[in-house]
This record gives structure tokens, sequence and C-alpha cells, in this order.
């Protein structure tokens, strides 16, 4: 952390740039205002995965499942796989100075965001071995430059603990202190939360000595000192008390008993902090609000989560968010949402937008899961971190280091892969209406399956399957991998490694393509399907380009085979290519067009062979010269140099005297012949071959005059063969 204190520390002085408030968040009535009294409705980002990795970001469950791998498990199990502390401290370091940095802070202004949720784990700020009142100063400096740098990038901030004494759930996410095992009936033991924020467990008042009533008291201590700390601070646009709370009516507890927490909380925060927002959010993942009305305090706010719902009011609990908003008088605030395909998260925001709720949400960064903006590849060594996760006999420590900090490098967004599509359903305008290019698409030239244009639903492409709106729903992506759209892709071994797959009939996809140069052009289909009988079609500009295509049949799905379709006439410039699955079950990896004539063709009659052309730029104006090299573009062609630099062109090397074996020597190139011509002078008689048609080499030439003539001139003329 001291890397990232070092460069925090450099922006403190500068930390009233970006924010102009004179006062603080606030609630009034059914609104958030903002410290000028305007209306304040938040576009947030969840800094997910930073201060809190989960395993399946980083794909620390892949292998090994068994575990619930909350945070500090991971740490545990890090620190055993290195065998020391030293290397331990410099993953943790690199990693979280790398995971968030004041570049990406701006960018996230840049982008349209006014807002960042900052999940913590008490730990970062409270001892876990004593009781109850043990700060770590560490914790809170670096909670403090994180909010300073928020600040200065104009960036309000969500303090949210994330995870609470004891553990407010049974899941991974709150970190729970007690775990146990028990076996799933398959012969599989697995290990179990218990949330100790809210359950009595025997085992673990033995161990430590703590009842959920000690848990609870400690957290109100650890928020009455946030709020002591912060009470001064305009930029925090409030505190979100308890991330999650997951507690099972079977065990006693009630919606009461978190009532009552909550006000518990409220009371120690006003006793230091009656500026800011308190956020409550309901049990089972936030998803619902009983116990959280009627309100307690006159700045409070109803929070919730929605994953894998209905988009709309369906399942009647959005309702219910917003009759209790307008039965209370409350605002309502979405603190997280996401993990979904992008036409889900646009139809999500509309229906928030369309109410005046405001939303954070969830998926930075992760590792090899499409549900994501930037994506973190991982390293063969870093694989090798996670085979070895768990139960093996023996690992090769510096393998681990270097897989532990290759991921710990590789979070950096400046080594991510940027994935389009989330941060588009967010904030285009167009995203709805219009698609636009994954790539670049160039023909002549690969096209990959995978990368089809970023857009809606119905309008980029159309899957019959592409968003997940239940908490057993298969899914909206059934590869889980690379993008986060109802197209299915999967991972292969041929192309760009990804393909799309589980097609069903009448699905289609669209490609923004650029067309260098109109001509006839064969189309080259990879393909792999262990069925016959499989079609597809493809249209340019909303016209049958091939009609019915029949793709091979294969093996298997790892038997890709090519099919060719000749003769198609594309026209230059930019068009939009639509595959359609006339039927279903093959996958599709890539495909690439290319001019029929291999040998010199010249569609547009300009002399110049098109695949030249193309070469350079596209479809080239002969009288051109844009290098501005004195030679236009149907000279370049000849002489077989770059018409778009200067520097090169045809060059004569060398001139000897005129005397019998003179000697040209002239750049040439393969592919055409060069012939040199003599004459005793310019204003009379004609030019007479030396020699004829040499063929080049790619080197300087050497062109011979053997014999005596007088001074005179030469000239050198070059052809294709």
């Amino acid at each position: 952390m001291k890397k990232w204190f070092l460069i925090a520390g450099y922006f403190l002085f500068w930390s009233m740039a970006g924010w102009a408030q004179s006062s603080f968040f606030h609630t009034s009535g059914q609104q958030i205002l903002d410290g000028n009294n305007e209306v304040y409705v938040a576009h947030g980002l969840v800094l997910s995965g930073w201060l809190i990795p989960e395993a399946y970001g980083l794909k620390l469950d892949e292998v090994h499942d068994r575990h619930i791998n909350a945070y500090t498990d991971i740490r545990a199990n890090i620190r055993a796989l290195l065998g020391n502390d030293a290397d331990a401290k410099l993953f943790w370091d690199t990693y979280t100075s790398n995971y968030v940095t004041t570049a990406d802070l701006a960018a996230f202004k840049a982008i349209g965001f006014n807002s960042v949720r900052l999940p913590f784990n008490y730990r970062l700020l409270m001892s876990v071995t004593n009781e109850p009142d043990v700060f770590l100063e560490e914790g809170f400096q670096f909670l403090d430059n994180v909010i300073q740098l928020c600040k200065t990038n104009g960036l309000s901030v969500l303090l949210d603990m994330h995870a609470c004494p004891g553990g407010q759930s049974h899941d991974a996410y709150a970190d729970p202190e007690h775990t146990y095992w028990s076996e799933d009936g398959n012969g599989v033991w697995r290990e179990h939360g218990v949330a100790v924020l809210w359950e009595s467990n025997a085992q673990y008042y033995a161990a430590t000595g703590r009842t959920p009533e000690a848990n609870k008291q400690r957290t109100i201590n650890l928020w009455r000192e946030i709020a002591r700390r912060y009470v001064n601070e305009p930029a925090i646009l409030g505190y979100e008390l308890i991330n999650e709370p997951y507690f099972y009516t079977s065990s006693g507890v009630t919606t009461n008993d978190l009532r009552d927490l909550f006000i518990r909380i409220t009371s120690a925060i006003r006793e230091e902090d009656t500026n800011h927002i308190v956020f409550v959010e309901g049990n089972i993942f936030a998803e619902f609000i009983d116990g959280l009305t009627p309100p307690w305090d006159d700045n409070m706010a109803l929070a919730f989560h929605r994953y894998w719902r209905e988009t709309g009011y369906e399942d009647g609990v959005v309702q219910s968010y917003l009759d209790a908003r307008s039965t209370y008088n409350v605002p309502l605030l979405m603190t997280e949402s996401g993990e979904n395909s992008n036409p889900w998260v646009y139809e999500i925001n509309q229906l928030m937008e369309s109410n005046g709720i405001g939303g954070f949400w969830w998926g930075f960064k992760k590792v090899d899961v499409n549900s994501v903006v930037y994506h973190v590849d991982k390293t063969e060594d870093y694989q090798y971190v996670i085979d070895n996760w768990r139960d093996a006999p023996a690992v090769d420590e510096v393998r681990v280091k270097g897989g532990l900090m290759d991921l710990a490098n590789r979070v950096s967004t400046t080594h991510c892969t940027y994935i389009p599509g989330y941060f588009e359903a967010l904030f285009d305008p167009q995203f709805p209406v219009l698609s636009r290019p994954f790539a670049d698409h160039v023909i002549p030239g690969v096209v990959y399956f995978s990368d089809y244009d970023v857009g809606n639903e119905g309008i980029a492409y159309h899957d019959s399957r592409y968003k997940n709106t239940t908490y057993e729903g298969e899914g909206w992506n059934l590869g889980w991998t690379y993008r986060s759209d109802g197209v299915d892709l999967s991972t292969c071994g041929t192309g760009n490694q990804y393909n799309v797959a589980y097609i069903d009939s009448d699905e289609w996809v669209k490609y923004t393509v650029r067309i260098l140069h109109a001509g006839v052009y064969d189309l080259d289909i990879c393909a792999a399907t262990p069925y016959a009988d499989r079609r597809i079609q493809f249209f340019l500009d909303g016209v049958d380009l091939t009609g019915a295509v029949m793709l091979r049949q294969g093996t298997g799905w790892d038997d890709w085979q090519h099919v060719i379709v000749t003769n198609l006439t594309l026209p230059v410039g930019p068009h939009v290519l639509k595959v359609l699955m006339l039927t279903n079950d093959f996958d599709l990896s890539g495909m690439s067009f290319e001019l029929s004539n291999r040998d010199f063709v010249d569609r547009d009659g300009d002399q110049i062979d098109d695949h030249w052309e193309i070469r350079y730029g596209g479809d080239l104006d002969p009288a051109a010269n844009a290098d501005q090299d004195g030679l236009n573009n149907l000279q370049e062609y000849f002489a077989d140099t770059d018409p778009t630099n200067a520097a090169s062109s045809l060059v004569v090397a060398m001139l000897l005297p005129n005397e019998p074996g003179k000697i040209l020597e002239v750049s040439s190139s393969t592919g055409r012949l060069y012939t040199l011509q003599y004459r005793a002078s310019l204003l009379s008689g004609g030019w007479s071959n030396l020699q004829s048609n040499v063929a080049g080499d790619g080197g300087m030439l050497s062109l011979s005059d053997t014999n005596a003539f007088p001074s005179g001139y030469y000239r050198v003329g070059v052809s294709r063969p």
C-alpha cells in the first residue's frame, strides 16, 4: 500500500480541484440532493474486486470449489502458497496499487459516472482480534486517500461496509468468521459459512468469545468512528451500513432484529455526524425491504440490489420499492446491479432512470469472466496457481510467485482488455437503436464471428436467450466468456480462440465492415458441427449476398471445416454484414474474404492491380499523390513503391561516367521488369533499348551499357510481366 499512498499523497493538496459543493448530500422527501440543493441521481461504479476480491472474479474457484474462498481465507492461502510474509505483502501491495488508479478515476468521470461505491471489509479499519475499539490507522489513511482522489476527480463516494464483524451473511462476500464442513450427499465435503453477526454458534463462541450481540456492538462502534472521522467530508454520498444482510428465519432471527441493529447504528452515527445520509437494505441479498419502514431518521434512504430478475415490474419487487418511497416519503438508491447481459443492464438502467432512481454497477474487472468491463488475461503461471490453489502435496513457489505477480500486474487497466458493451449500455444514447463496430473489420481480411457489433438485442444481434431473469436461470451467454451479450460464445482452438456456439435457428449477428476495394470476392467460412444439413446465410446492407450456404459436417465440435462461397460482388466502403442462422447446432469461428482472382485484376480499369491498391489503403485515385513525392499512384504502382511514404521512391543509386560497361543501379521490386534506354540528344533522335525486361530482384538492380556511346541520356522503364 505504500506505493498507493505515495501516489495519493501527491494529490491531497489539490483535493478541491474537482469539487464545488457548498454542503453535504442529504435527503429531501423522496429525493437525494447534493450540497447545492440540486437533485442528485447517482450514476455510479462499484469498485468491486479491489479491497475485497472474490474467488470467482479471480478464477481461484475454477478448479477447487469446495471452499467458500472468503477474502480472509484467500489471503491466508496466498500466504501459505508463497511461504513467507514478504512475498505475500508484495503481491497485495502491487495488486491494490494497480487495480484502481488515479487515471481510472479520471476515466470514470469522463465516461459519465458521478460517483463510486467503495466496498470495504471491516478488517481494513478495525482489528479482528481485539474488542471493541482497536481501530487501524493505516486502513483509515488508505480510506482518506481514496476519498480525496475521488474528490479530486469530481466523484462522490458511497462507503459500503461490505463485510461486517462476524459476517452478515453465510456467503463469501461477507467474509464470515466461522465456517464448518459437511457432506453434500454426493460424497463431497463442502465448506459453509455462518452469519455470526446474527446467529449464535457454540463453536465460534468457544474460539472467539464473541456472540452476535458482541459483533453487533463492534459494528456500531466502527460506524461511530467512521462518522467521527468523516463528519465534515462533503465528498461522501453517505454510509451504506450493511451490505446484503442474509439470515435464515429458521434460526430465530427476524427482520425486527435487522431493523433494531440499523436503528442502533444510526443512533451511534448521529452522535458524531448529522450531515450524511445513511443507506439501509434488506434481507436476502438486499432484495427485500421488510423491516426498513417506516423510516427512523430524517436523513436516510432505502437501498436495494437488483440481480437476475425481470427488467420491469413483473415480480412486484420494484413496485414494492416505489410504493415504499411514496408511502414513507423516503428516497431509493440501487447500490448494486449487473452480472448480466448488456441489454439487461440497459433495460434495468432505463427502469431506474424512468423512476428517478440512481444506481451503482458491479463488474469492473475480472479474470477471464464475461460479465465485465475489463478482462484480465490468465498467464500460464497464474493458471498454475489456479490449478494448485488447494490440496496440492507440494507447489513450485517460484511459479506461484510468478503467477500471482502476473495477476497483480495485469489487473492494471493499461494491461487489461477493454470489452465494449457494458459502459455503452449505460451511457450511449444510441445503444438501443444503432450498432457500432466492435473491431475494425477490413475486407479483404478475416472477420471473427465473436466480434459482432456492439449494441442492443435486436439491433446488433438477435439471440433467443439474451438475458437471465431468474436466480436459477442458465445464463445469457452459455459459454460464459469474452463478451456479455446474448450471443453465446465459447473458447476454441482456432482463429482468435473464441467461437459463436449454442446456435438456434433464426438467430443473427451483424458486423460493420470496411471494404477497401470493389470487386469479386470469395468467402471462406470456418465452422464445426457433427450434424448434417446445417445452413447459414449472409446479407449485405439487408440484401441477400449468398443464399443458403450448406456447412460441412465434421466428426465433432473440434473438427473445423471450411466452406468457400465464390464470386460475391462487394462494393467499396463501409457496409453492414448480417449473418443469419437458418438452422441450429453448429459453431462459427471466422470468415475471410479475398479477391476471387489471385492474379492481376483491375475491376475499376485504372491500370492498377486491385490487390496493390488494397495493400495501400483501398480504392486509390491513380492521379493522386498523397505522399507528395512527385509520383502519382499510377507511377508508384509501376515502380512498386509505397504511395503513402515519400521516402519510398525509385532510386538510381550510382551512375558511372560514359565508358564501355558503365552501370546504372536501380532499386527494384520482384514482380516488375526493368528496361534501360539511351539517346544522344533530347532534341533529336529516339530512345534505343540497351537492356530490356530485366526481372527485378527486390534489391539494387544493375543495368549495363556495354556500348561506347558518346555522352547522352538514359532512362529506366518499369512494367509488369
